[in-house]
């Protein structure tokens, strides 16, 4: 099922996040397309993919094929959520990279600031992607025939840059940070995550995005729920866990001095 644009793209502008929608197809098989994202010059992006009369393909459940175009090789990725929402109907959430060059797996959570040519190479690669494949999710597979995501993926990055200055970001000094924030002793309160599983919710999963506010001297200052896939419990079990025992080395600036800056940390509950 190869599907074209029913709709122009739309900038969803939220208070912790960045998203581009759009539709493809026609009455019969309309299909929502949502690429989120809740930092900029993140190589990972959040993905859904949900429509009226889309059905879950249960010979293989969890199972997706991602293949952005013209690309030969699909794209790996992690844990596929199935979802439904309301009268869009089913789909699938996952996380994935557009595959930028030069990233490392974890260079989303890193030391290193993103460079300028990174930037550059990211807006190159996005131009590249002309359409997307998803195979197996569904019991019919499907290409979404984005065009070129140039455009749409600047004007991602534009609307990022502005939710930074919302959370109070000083915006200038982390375009020429030496360090950005990063964990310590992150398996420690990793643990202390696993611990506080909320028995409410017991035999559930799920997957959750939070914005942590890191002050001068590496403390949590704050918890903000970004995405939340699941309970509330689970959010709100792991706000108080990170708040409580995460720890960090806070965000240098050009100058070499300390500053108030931000973590995202994505957590995944897994009940068996």
């Amino acid at each position: 099922m190869v599907l074209e644009p029913s709709s122009p793209w739309v900038m969803d502008y939220a208070e912790e996040s960045c998203a581009l929608r759009r539709e493809f197809g026609g009455p019969e098989n309309r299909v929502v397309l949502q690429i989120q994202q809740f930092v900029p010059d993140s190589p990972m992006f959040s993905i859904q993919v949900v429509g009226p009369n889309l059905r879950w393909n249960n010979t293989a459940p969890d199972r997706l094929h991602l293949r952005y175009l013209p690309d030969e090789a699909p794209t790996m990725l992690g844990v596929v959520l199935r979802i439904t929402a309301g009268e869009l109907g089913h789909g699938v959430a996952f996380h994935a990279p557009l595959n930028f060059p030069f990233f490392a797996p974890t260079a989303d959570t890193g030391a290193v600031p993103v460079s300028q040519e990174q930037r550059n190479a990211m807006a190159a690669r996005a131009q590249q992607i002309t359409g997307i494949e998803l195979r197996d999710a569904f019991t019919q597979d499907m290409t979404l025939n984005t065009r070129s995501m140039g455009a749409p993926m600047h004007g991602l990055q534009a609307c990022l840059g502005e939710l930074l200055t919302h959370w109070g970001i000083d915006v200038a000094a982390h375009q020429t940070l030496q360090r950005k924030a990063f964990p310590v002793d992150q398996e420690e309160w990793a643990r202390a995550l696993q611990r506080a599983y909320p028995r409410s919710v017991a035999g559930l999963n799920a997957d959750i995005t939070v914005r942590l506010d890191i002050s001068a001297d590496g403390q949590v200052a704050a918890c903000h729920m970004q995405q939340r896939l699941g309970d509330e419990a689970f959010g709100a079990t792991a706000c108080t866990q990170l708040i409580r025992h995460a720890r960090f080395s806070p965000a240098i600036d050009a100058q070499g001095n300390p500053i108030a800056s931000y973590y995202i940390q994505r957590i995944m509950y897994r009940c068996c």
